[in-house]
């Protein structure tokens, strides 16, 4: 038997991803984050990186999908079947503003109309949303009280 290190880790990485995903419902974990004392956070940051390397066919030559350090497919899927938008194009941020906006709405809850208006903040980062923001693919920081969860 072959014993890789790199595949351990990202097995432990993967199966922290998975309780992750399981509680708060995404794959867009702040940075600080963790899972059961697993820095969470910090091994999709690399895991999104590495996935951008793979695609970028002028890193070291490479045809795209096979860039130096980059991630391979097979792992990408196992992290695209936890969260389809685990890496999107756009800032992880954004993404995770959208999502709390979106679990917000299908429970019921309404986005202000004015703008500036603030209706989350993330209980795990302090960082929250503001629907005006979203036109300019930003997400801003929250000042109030609220408690939308990540």
């Amino acid at each position: 038997m072959v014993w890789s290190h790199f595949t351990v880790a990202f097995d432990e990485g993967l199966a922290a991803a998975r309780g992750w995903a399981a509680e708060h419902g995404h794959l867009l974990a702040p940075t600080e984050a963790t899972w059961e004392n697993y820095p969470i956070g910090t091994w999709l940051k690399n895991q999104r990186a590495a996935a951008r390397r793979a695609e970028d066919p002028l890193a070291k030559g490479q045809q795209a999908g096979s860039g130096a350090g980059g991630l391979s497919r097979e792992r990408r899927r196992a992290l695209e079947e936890i969260d389809p938008a685990w890496c999107p194009a756009w800032p992880v941020a954004w993404q995770r503003c959208f999502h709390l906006a979106r679990m917000h709405r299908q429970t019921g809850g309404s986005l202000p109309e004015r703008e500036a208006s603030c209706w989350c903040r993330a209980r795990t980062s302090g960082a929250g949303c503001r629907c005006s923001d979203w036109s300019g693919m930003r997400c801003a920081a929250c000042s109030s009280g609220c408690s939308a969860r990540y």
